[in-house]
C-alpha cells in the first residue's frame, strides 16, 4: 500500500497538473499549501474554512495500548509527536481552521453512550468521531453515523493516503461507515506482527528469519521448525514433559494468537456476501481446519510454546508473556505493533515478521486486532463537504509527515532495532492487504473464545461448528440487523 515517500513527493513535483484537474470539476487544485508556502498544487482540495473549529469525539488515550493522539499541544514531546504538532501546525494554517479533541469516553459502552445521546438530542456536538470500530459499527447501523458515500465527492478512497480495502472490510449490506488512512496510527499499531530475538537465533545457528520473509518463505511449518529449536528446558523439573517459566521457550503469545494467524493465512472463519459483505456461516472449511489443528498442535498443546493466558499460570512475581521475550528467554513473540513499546529495554537485537503464512505461495496478510480506531462522520452533520476536505487534508498531511516518522523513528529506529526490520514493515506489513474482521470484533456466539479455548484444551472443531450453525445466525442478525 505505501510507496516510498521520496517518490511520492517526487511525483508531487512532476505532475501537480494532473493532481490539479483530479477531480470536483479542478476545484482539488488546492491553491498553496498554506504554512508550506511553496505555491504548489496539492492532490487535495484546498479551501479557507474561516476559522472552523472541528470538534472531535475519541477516548481516554491513557487506557490505549497503542499512540492514538490526534492532537498534541506543543513540540515538547518526542519525535512523533512533534510530527503530529507539525502536521496540524500545516493543515490549520492551509484550511484556515483548527481541532479539537474530547478524550472523554473510557470504554466502548461509554463510548456507544456518547454517540447515542449526542444522536437523539439531534444537536451537531462532533463533527467527527475516531472511535473503536467494535463500539461504533453497531450505532452507525443504529443511525448515527452517516456512510461514507457522504463524502466521496471529495474524499477518493483509492489515494494513497487512504486505506481502502479497510474500509470496505467493516461494510455491513454493501454499505460502509468507518473510514480509515494515514492519520489513524492507531490502525497501525493494532495490526499484528512477531519480533525474533536475533542474537537468541544467532546461537543456535537459525538464518535470518526476517529475510526468509522477504524472501517468501515466512510459513507457519518454518515457524514451528524454529520454534522447537528455541526451547531449552532448565532441567530442574526432572522431564521435557513438564515446563516451567526457567524454561526458554521458542515462542510467546497469547490465546488469540490462532484467530489472527487463521486470518492472515487466508481464513475468513466464517463466510461472507461478496455484494453485501454480510456474514454467515455454512460450517468450517476443511482447509480452516487443517490450519487450525497444525497451529493448535504446534503451539498450543507443545511444550516449546508459551500461551498466555493458558500458561500463566506457570510464572511467578507478577511476570508477563511479554517479560519472557524482553528478558531474552523466548525466540519467537507476537502481538499488535503498539505493544511493541513494551520491548524498548530489551538488551538484545530483535527483529520483526509478519504473521506467517499457510503456503509458500500465498500472500501475506497483516492481521488487525479487534479494538482498531476508525474515523465516523454523525450523520447529522449538515456540511459533509467541509468535513471530507479537512479529513482528507489531515490524512493526506499524514502521509507526508507523520507515517515517515513513525516509521523511521517509533518502527525502525526505537522498537524495531535493524534495516531488515525496516524492509518487511515497508515491503510486507504495510503493503500487505489489511484484514479488519467482524468475527474477531464481534465474537458472536463467543466463535472466537471458543475456537481459542478448543486450541487450548488439544479439542477439535466439530462439536463447535455444529453449535455455531444453531446460534450465529441469529447473533449476527441482533449486531447487524438482517441481510438485505
Amino acid at each position: 500500500m505505501k510507496k516510498i515517500i521520496a517518490f511520492i513527493l517526487t511525483l508531487l513535483m512532476l505532475l501537480p497538473m494532473i493532481f490539479s484537474c483530479s477531480k470536483d470539476d479542478g476545484t482539488k487544485d488546492g491553491g498553496t499549501t498554506g504554512a508550506q508556502g511553496t505555491g504548489e498544487s496539492l492532490p487535495v482540495i484546498v479551501e479557507n474554512l474561516d476559522g472552523k473549529v472541528f470538534n472531535v469525539l475519541s477516548t481516554n488515550s491513557a487506557t490505549e495500548y497503542a499512540y492514538n493522539n490526534l492532537t498534541e499541544e506543543d513540540m515538547s514531546g518526542g519525535v512523533l509527536q512533534q510530527a503530529v504538532f507539525s502536521r496540524n501546525v500545516a493543515v490549520f494554517e492551509r484550511l484556515n481552521a483548527s481541532m479539537t479533541v474530547d478524550n472523554g469516553p473510557t470504554g466502548q459502552t461509554k463510548l456507544m453512550e456518547t454517540v447515542r445521546t449526542t444522536y437523539s438530542s439531534g444537536d451537531l456536538v462532533y463533527d467527527f468521531i475516531y472511535g473503536w470500530a467494535p463500539a461504533m459499527t453497531p450505532v452507525s447501523l443504529e443511525g448515527c453515523c452517516a456512510t461514507v458515500d457522504k463524502v466521496s465527492d471529495v474524499i477518493d478512497f483509492s489515494d494513497e493516503w487512504w486505506e481502502d480495502s479497510a474500509n470496505k472490510s467493516t461494510s455491513i449490506n454493501g454499505v460502509s461507515y468507518g473510514i480509515v488512512g494515514d492519520a489513524n496510527l492507531h490502525f497501525y499499531e493494532s495490526i499484528y506482527v512477531m519480533a525474533y530475538n536475533v542474537d537468541r537465533a544467532n546461537e543456535l545457528g537459525i538464518p535470518n528469519l526476517s529475510q526468509l520473509a522477504l524472501d517468501g518463505g515466512w510459513t507457519l511449518e518454518e515457524m514451528n521448525k524454529y520454534a522447537k529449536l528455541g526451547y531449552t528446558d532448565d532441567g530442574l523439573n526432572g522431564s521435557d514433559s513438564i515446563k516451567n517459566e526457567y524454561d526458554r521457550f521458542g515462542f510467546t503469545t497469547n490465546q488469540i494468537f490462532v484467530s489472527t494467524a487463521l486470518l492472515a493465512a487466508g481464513e475468513t472463519i466464517i463466510d461472507f456476501d461478496k455484494n453485501t459483505n454480510y456474514p454467515t456461516f455454512n460450517g468450517f472449511s476443511d482447509r480452516m481446519i487443517s490450519i487450525y489443528e497444525f497451529i493448535r498442535d504446534s503451539f498450543y498443546t507443545s511444550n516449546y510454546s508459551f500461551m498466555a493466558q493458558n500458561d500463566s499460570a506457570l510464572l511467578s512475581n507478577g511476570l508477563t508473556f511479554h517479560d519472557l521475550f524482553v528478558t531474552g528467554n523466548t525466540l519467537l513473540y507476537a502481538e499488535p505493533m503498539g505493544s511493541f513499546s513494551k520491548l524498548k529495554n530489551s538488551d538484545f537485537e530483535y527483529s520483526v515478521l509478519p504473521i506467517p503464512k499457510w503456503n509458500a505461495d500465498d500472500e501475506y496478510r497483516s492481521a488487525l486486532g479487534q479494538y482498531v480506531k476508525m474515523f465516523y462522520i454523525p450523520s447529522q452533520t449538515s456540511d459533509f463537504r467541509t468535513v471530507a476536505i479537512f479529513l482528507d487534508n489531515l490524512n493526506y498531511q499524514s502521509m507526508i509527515d507523520v507515517t515517515p516518522t513513525y516509521m523511521e523513528e517509533v518502527v525502525s529506529l526505537q522498537r524495531l532495532k535493524n534495516q531488515v526490520s525496516y524492509e518487511v514493515m515497508q515491503n510486507i506489513i504495510l503493503k500487505a492487504d489489511k484484514v479488519v474482521s467482524l468475527v474477531l470484533m464481534f465474537n458472536w456466539s463467543d466463535i472466537n473464545t471458543n475456537i481459542q479455548k478448543y486450541a487450548c484444551e488439544n479439542r477439535g472443531l466439530a462439536a463447535l461448528g455444529a453449535s455455531l450453525k444453531r446460534s450465529l445466525p441469529s447473533e449476527i442478525e441482533k449486531t447487524l440487523g438482517p441481510k438485505k
